[in-house]
């Protein structure tokens, strides 16, 4: 039996959708405004910054917190990542990396891994920040979606 036969009783049940021609295919892409981009970018350099923060520290930490963290930076990169599809999932991952973020700090007595003082009060500013530029890139998205309707 060649490769990708399939009896003819599922051929006809489950018809595969396959693409004729490659160059006439419509591809996926979003309208992204170079601001956004901007906005991506520095999420993108703030979660490299997170990465080289908790492998110098992941030793130092119980084991606990460091799946708290690796999972903070997974919503984190989730979350821009979702705002660039122009998803409404990026406003739901930017309030589960409030949540989590805020849970963290609560458990470590309002330090971040090792991180206190004036700086803990500007992740606190980001992450507040980062929500309302989300939701505002994602309210922008949808007026120019009806506009262009």
């Amino acid at each position: 039996m060649p490769t990708g036969w399939r009896p003819e009783s599922v051929k006809e049940k489950f018809p595969l959708n396959e693409v004729k021609n490659p160059y006439k295919q419509i591809k996926y892409k979003t309208e992204n405004t170079p601001l956004l981009i901007a906005w991506t970018w520095m999420q993108h350099i703030f979660a490299g910054i997170m990465m080289f923060h908790f492998f110098s520290i992941m030793t130092e930490q119980d084991i606990f917190l460091n799946y708290l963290y690796v999972g903070f930076i997974f919503v984190h990169i989730f979350s821009f990542t979702a705002s660039l599809d122009q998803s409404k999932y990026s406003i739901t991952a930017e309030l589960l990396k409030i949540l989590l973020a805020l849970s963290i700090l609560y458990m470590q007595g309002n330090v971040w891994f090792n991180i206190s003082g004036p700086l803990v009060l500007v992740i606190q500013i980001y992450l507040v920040l980062s929500l309302l530029v989300t939701v505002t890139f994602y309210s922008f998205d949808l007026k120019q979606k009806s506009i262009s309707r």
